[in-house]
């Protein structure tokens, strides 16, 4: 539990760390992380919906994961950890896949195998708790 406690810890700091980036450079009018627009006509940058929208999933993952870790090691619920790490291995699978047929080089698939992995490795963990609740 502890293991999987940590790992999730550490996601949720570089969710939060993501979504502190993403929103300065929404706000300094720089765009480098997300996707981002130039309003050509001002000349300034236009965040999309879908930058804030990020930024949101980023943030509330992030919460999830905190929440989840301190149930988890209250021995609580394991589903905190176990659903947000899920979604991100499948959201992260389906990007890998991309990447490996695409255009990626080795570096960065290599990178985003590592980061799926460690993923995985809470989601292995306590599969078996979150199915099975103690005393049955």
């Amino acid at each position: 539990m502890i293991v999987a406690a940590v790992i999730a810890v550490a996601f949720s700091c570089a969710f939060l760390v993501l979504a502190v980036g993403i929103s300065v450079d929404a706000i300094t009018d720089h765009g480098a992380i997300g996707t981002a627009a130039r309003n050509t006509s001002r000349g300034r940058f236009s965040p999309s919906a879908g930058v804030f929208m990020v930024t949101f999933l980023l943030a509330l993952g992030a919460t999830w994961l905190i929440r989840g870790a301190v149930r988890a090691l209250h021995r609580e619920s394991y589903t905190g950890i176990v659903i947000p790490l899920g979604i991100l291995l499948v959201v992260g699978t389906i990007g890998e896949t991309v990447d490996l047929v695409g255009t990626a080089s080795a570096a960065s698939d290599a990178v985003g195998l590592g980061i799926l992995a460690v993923a995985a490795v809470p989601v292995v963990l306590l599969w078996h708790h979150v199915r099975e609740p103690e005393g049955g």
